[in-house]
């Protein structure tokens, strides 16, 4: 069978690709509905948590009527228990005799309970277990009626939660300083906060058949794609796993591809910049139990951008943006062509340099690649110790650490002033980008191109381009190219890519991204005339 046009193509372009996650949606099992007997119904329930010692339950009969009994439920630590005893345990004094019908008397006292005697904001019936045990360990109050099949749920939390602070991981000199928590209804609205829309959607999930963890997809109708939202709400839903516990674990099932160290997804702490990505056509989602919101799709030149982009003058913020795209190519090149230089090509070398190079190394026991490679480590190794020590040390021990070992290492000879420089820029620049999960992978492709120039030289280098630039081309982010608003290039895109022009200049959303409403304002560029 004759193969289609530009199939010969694409299939070079799978050597790079891992394997896309489209597993389809798993389907729904029949819940188990409520019982009319209350003592069957609590028996259960106690039962299916273990005799749990933090399940409160309140039992007793309603005043006027003895024979009907009613049952309150919640965990002790997640709900509020002063705003359960005034607004539900002390209004359940309901007077039977306004029931006419003995017959339905206890439907009767159910509907009246729960049509006005409780005065709660969030009231909702179910008929399930599966709804009773979600709203329970969620911070709701369960009310439940002997000789009823159904239950009232209350929205009664009253759990401990983190303030809202500065952002810790992404510091920024101008714009807001608050960032998100660990509850989801607080970054909800934090979100609501800033976009006053009512086209601001929150697509509802549950994810983890154990951790039952709510996860909210972020969007604004009308502008987001809605392939776009339907490709993130599928992905969500065929999900079978029994937990997750922070959102960079749904990050990692949802994304494109597996097989690759550059992210697909982004995640922040800001909610300036989620609230940016939503009016850029993105997709947020929010996961209850973390501070971090994931943002898609997620090309790879957004990861050079910054919030204090936006917050400066044009061209202060190009010139910082230009900077961030020569530290990423510093940072994964510069070891490996001081490598591929000082030991293929010593002819491309000055020769008053050279001669200092030679001086230095020549008490040195290891090649260039030995010196160069245990340098990266012993400062991949003081970087990871920065970061997992505790609190109390301080800083000033990993500073004096890097500087007595360095300064020891070269006054042993085992490696020359030149690649503590080098290895030194290198580090620093990578602090540059703006994404801790880009920062990692520049961090590999030092290594790689590292052991590209000391094996085959320049060749080895060039080569190892090429077939990052391939790799690149082949991935995509939520079923879109990663290097869009590179390639395919679109003049009319180039706006907010490798510079920053005016806002008043940027009237429209990039084309690829394929938005319901492109245009973002309909202002004239301003024109003052002289007096």
């Amino acid at each position: 069978m004759p193969k289609k046009v530009g199939e010969n193509e694409m299939d070079i372009f799978k050597i790079f690709k891992g394997k896309k996650n489209t597993k389809e949606p798993i389907p729904e099992k029949e819940p188990q509905r409520i019982y009319p007997n209350l003592e069957q119904n609590l028996t259960l329930i106690k039962e299916k948590l273990g005799n749990a010692n933090d399940l409160l339950i309140r039992k007793f009969h309603l005043q006027g009527a003895d024979d009907v009994a009613v049952a309150i439920l919640g965990i002790d630590g997640l709900i509020d228990t002063n705003q359960a005893e005034q607004f539900i345990v002390h209004v359940l004094t309901i007077d039977l005799s306004l029931v006419e019908d003995s017959k339905t008397r206890s439907c009767g006292v159910f509907q009246s309970i729960f049509e006005s005697r409780i005065s709660m904001l969030d009231a909702q019936c179910a008929q399930s277990f599966d709804d009773l045990y979600t709203n329970l360990l969620n911070g709701h109050i369960i009310v439940l009626v002997d000789g009823v099949d159904q239950l009232m749920m209350f929205d009664c939390k009253g759990w401990q939660m983190r303030s809202i602070s500065e952002p810790q991981t992404e510091q920024s000199l101008y714009g807001p300083k608050d960032c998100f928590v660990e509850t989801i209804r607080t970054n909800t609205a934090t979100l609501r906060r800033r976009i006053k829309d009512p086209n601001l959607r929150f697509d509802a999930h549950v994810v983890g058949t154990v951790t039952q963890t709510d996860v909210f997809v972020a969007y604004i109708e009308g502008i987001a794609n809605p392939e776009l939202v339907q490709t993130v709400n599928k992905r969500i839903k065929s999900l079978d796993i029994d937990g997750l516990v922070d959102s960079s674990e749904l990050m990692q099932l949802i994304e494109d591809h597996h097989l690759t160290i550059f992210p697909r997804l982004t995640q922040t702490e800001r909610p300036d910049k989620v609230t940016a990505a939503l009016m850029q056509g993105s997709v947020a989602i929010l996961f209850d139990g973390s501070p971090f919101v994931t943002v898609g799709p997620a090309y790879f030149i957004t990861m050079f951008q910054i919030t204090d982009d936006y917050y400066s003058r044009p061209l202060i913020a190009t010139l910082t943006r230009i900077l961030r795209y020569a530290s990423f190519l510093l940072v994964i090149l510069v070891p490996g062509l001081y490598v591929a230089i000082s030991t293929y090509h010593q002819e491309m070398i000055p020769t008053v340099l050279l001669i200092t190079i030679i001086n230095q190394r020549s008490s040195n026991p290891f090649p260039t690649y030995i010196e160069t490679l245990v340098i990266l480590v012993l400062f991949e190794i003081i970087r990871e110790a920065a970061l997992r020590k505790p609190n109390v040390v301080g800083d000033s021990m990993t500073i004096v650490g890097s500087l007595i070992i360095g300064q020891t290492i070269v006054e042993a000879g085992l490696v020359s002033y030149m690649v503590i420089i080098i290895v030194s820029i290198t580090s620093i620049a990578g602090f540059i980008l703006s994404s801790s999960h880009l920062n990692n992978a520049t961090r590999i492709l030092t290594f790689i191109f590292l052991f590209l120039g000391a094996t085959f030289g320049l060749y080895g280098i060039t080569i190892g381009f090429i077939m990052l630039i391939l790799h690149l081309a082949s991935l995509t982010t939520l079923d879109q190219p990663y290097l869009a608003l590179i390639a395919p290039f679109n003049l009319h895109d180039q706006e907010d890519q490798f510079l920053r022009l005016p806002l008043s200049w940027m009237k429209y959303r990039p084309k690829i991204f394929k938005t319901g409403n492109r245009t973002r304002h309909n202002m004239k560029n301003p024109v003052r005339k002289e007096e």
